[in-house]
């Protein structure tokens, strides 16, 4: 990623090919989305990969939908993610925790971490009808190396594609059955259609 910020607002990303918006992460500088909208992309997706090296709320940005690649937390960082924000996973990949993960939606407005395959939350964002479908062991994990996870009123599912990190929350490490110093806080949420245990600590 670059060194500068990057601030997005009230904008509408249509007719695009690709997503219609790729964040590949920030070394430096600060990244603002509000209240931006999409329709016509080839995927109606804000896709984000990489390691984010400030503080990061997310929010629901009209109808788009978050990809998750490969996206790691850096210790002393938090991903504060809104009420209503959607996270599509992608296929064979880690949500991995080093720093803090807030994720706090309501009983009308939950956060979804699930399958990119998955068109019941957000719509068919991989563009290919029916063509597939969610299952378990699309995606691998939260993986939590040392950090902090506190979800309420959230949805995971579909992940536990990986031996070594197979639940859909991760602290323990399967090869070797060790376990980091994370504290990870659960509640009012639906974890279901892994692949493994949900929950997977030691």
């Amino acid at each position: 990623g670059g060194t500068g910020g990057l601030t997005l607002i009230g904008n509408t990303f249509t007719g695009n090919s690709g997503y219609a918006l790729q964040l590949q992460g920030f070394n430096n500088g600060a990244l603002v989305l509000s209240g931006n909208t999409g329709s016509g992309n080839t995927y109606d997706v804000i896709q984000v990969s990489g390691s984010f090296a400030n503080e990061l709320t997310l929010a629901l940005q009209g109808t788009l939908v978050y990809k998750f690649s490969y996206v790691s937390i850096p210790t002393g960082q938090t991903l504060t993610l809104m009420p209503g924000t959607i996270v599509k996973m992608d296929n064979f990949t880690n949500l991995t925790v080093n720093g803090t993960l807030m994720a706090s939606g309501t009983v009308g407005n939950p956060v979804v971490f699930t399958s990119w395959q998955d068109d019941s939350y957000g719509g068919d964002s991989n563009g290919d009808g029916s063509a597939t479908i969610p299952a378990p062991g699309n995606w691998y994990s939260i993986y939590v190396t040392g950090g902090n996870v506190n979800l309420d009123y959230a949805v995971v599912q579909y992940g536990g594609g990986d031996y070594y990190h197979p639940g859909l929350i991760t602290q323990c490490y399967a090869w070797n059955g060790s376990g980091s110093n994370a504290n990870i806080v659960v509640n009012h949420s639906t974890l279901g259609y892994n692949s493994a245990s949900a929950v997977d600590v030691c």
